[in-house]
């Protein structure tokens, strides 16, 4: 025997699963909120003990981090215009099959050079436009040079009032600009 549903129980079965799926997609996105929270509190205090300046203390802070879509690890900028830390997530591999993540402190902008020349990127265009909160305008260079990599970039602006963090943030979709050779 054949049973069909009313377009009420239909929907309400709909319901129930997409209750489900946003329910899970909050939970993982809490989770990984929660590591990243983790991970920030990490670094900040391994730089206060290496020079003795404590990001928690800090009244703003500009976040920039560029994902890839192949790993999921991040290259990182955090900056407040008195310290700035630079790093990048890793796989350290333990055994075979069998892979932790590390932090490594990396240079976020690349300082090649040539004779006489001195290399800018679009990471260096976007501190700047992330410093001036420029938003919108990082967004439109975004769409304008799309590099279908699949790298995301997230800009994020915290400042602190009455002891609480107002988050500011940007998503840009994947993008590239060519470097710039100018003279030092």
């Amino acid at each position: 025997m054949v049973t069909s549903l009313t377009a009420a129980q239909a929907g309400k079965e709909n319901n129930e699963i997409n209750y489900h799926h946003r329910f899970n997609y909050i939970k993982q996105y809490r989770l990984s909120l929660n590591q990243q929270i983790r991970q920030f509190d990490s670094v900040f205090s391994f730089h206060k003990e290496q020079n003795r300046y404590d990001f928690n203390t800090a009244d703003s802070l500009i976040i920039i981090f560029q994902t890839g879509i192949e790993n999921n690890l991040s290259d990182y900028i955090i900056f407040n215009g008195t310290d700035t830390i630079s790093y990048a997530e890793t796989f350290l591999e333990l055994k075979p099959q069998k892979y932790i993540k590390r932090i490594v402190y990396t240079p976020f902008l690349d300082t090649t050079q040539r004779k006489g020349l001195i290399r800018s990127d679009d990471r260096d265009s976007l501190i700047i436009l992330a410093s001036k909160r420029e938003f919108p305008t990082a967004i439109r260079l975004a769409k304008d040079h799309p590099v279908l990599d699949g790298a995301s970039t997230t800009i994020i602006f915290a400042k602190k009032e009455k002891g609480r963090y107002l988050i500011d943030d940007c998503f840009l979709q994947p993008f590239g600009l060519l470097p710039i050779w100018r003279k030092k």
